[in-house]
């Protein structure tokens, strides 16, 4: 009787060990990012998946062009090539279905609302912007959430946030609610993105964290150094799922961590090589409609991996 009593309570654990178990993160390769004539060779693009049309946009930063692409990964058009507007750094699409376009020329930068094929409406006038904050705020990174507009300078850790008519809602200065003290005080951001709540989410590769910034700027981390699974040693992007698990890539160990909403580890994909399911300096990722979307280094384009 005892024995069985042990037998029982075995399978017992057992089964509550595996119930509380994450589910197991399964991942495949798909495609390659690609035109008619093969693979577009890019290095370190911008990524924007624009969910009600299922279509991602791609921004070569090194050419200041936008090439858009079907959820199958085929090339439909581009744009900013011939552009009035100056190189593009980041594009993000509107609930009406017109763009909105960062750009820069000189040491100067606007914003454009565009319509979908590129083509300028009209500049977008900034309002209400602290002359301190302006001062040398030089952004790089587009993202939208909840119907405002998130302009970010990685360099000083900036970030503006405006309304569609280019009212300054919100600003943030990123290190000092992150309270950097003096030894990370000229670390600049690796990644930047925003959830569909409007948290920020940040990477600092010399502190080996990510972070989580609410609207009110209340501040989450995660993170540890290391070269094992789930850690971190040159951590790159960062952005999240449907169900709101954190996708994080390590550009030196050359893979896509996955975490939950409370930061546990669930899995990670990818690692360097050259077969199909392999990355190279992985940056810049989104994820939308089972798939990762994932920049790579070295000319390297975007690999799509579909994912659960």
């Amino acid at each position: 009787m005892a024995r069985l009593s042990t037998a029982i309570l075995a399978v017992f654990l057992a089964t509550a060990a595996h119930a509380d178990a994450p589910a197991e993160l399964r991942t495949r390769y798909g495609y390659d990012l690609s035109s008619l004539s093969g693979r577009i060779s890019s290095s370190w693009a911008a990524l924007t998946y624009d969910t009600a049309n299922r279509e991602l946009f791609m921004v070569d930063r090194s050419q200041g062009i936008v090439h858009v692409f079907t959820d199958l990964g085929i090339e439909t058009y581009s744009f900013g090539d011939e552009s009035e507007i100056g190189p593009i750094s980041g594009v993000v699409p509107l609930e009406s279905g017109d763009l909105l376009v960062l750009a820069s020329r000189s040491s100067s930068w606007t914003v454009w609302r565009c319509n979908f094929r590129g083509e300028p409406i009209a500049k977008l006038s900034i309002k209400g912007l602290p002359d301190a904050f302006a001062k040398d705020f030089a952004p790089s990174v587009l993202q939208r959430a909840a119907g405002r507009t998130y302009i970010a300078d990685k360099g000083s850790m900036r970030v503006l946030v405006t309304d569609d008519q280019g009212t300054t809602v919100a600003t943030y200065e990123l290190k000092d609610l992150l309270k950097f003290d003096k030894r990370h005080k000229d670390d600049a951001m690796s990644g930047f993105n925003v959830d569909r709540d409007g948290s920020m989410l940040v990477t600092v590769a010399p502190m080996f964290q990510a972070f989580v910034v609410s609207p009110k700027g209340d501040v989450r981390a995660f993170g540890t150094h290391g070269s094992a699974p789930g850690k971190f040693n040159i951590v790159g992007g960062i952005a999240t799922d449907e169900k709101g698990n954190y996708l994080v890539t390590d550009i030196l160990r050359a893979v896509v961590m996955v975490f939950d909403r409370e930061f546990q580890f669930l899995g990670e994909f990818g690692y360097r090589g050259d077969e199909p399911d392999n990355l190279v300096g992985p940056l810049d990722l989104v994820a939308a409609n089972g798939k990762v979307f994932v920049a790579q280094s070295a000319n390297r384009g975007v690999k799509v991996f579909r994912y659960e």
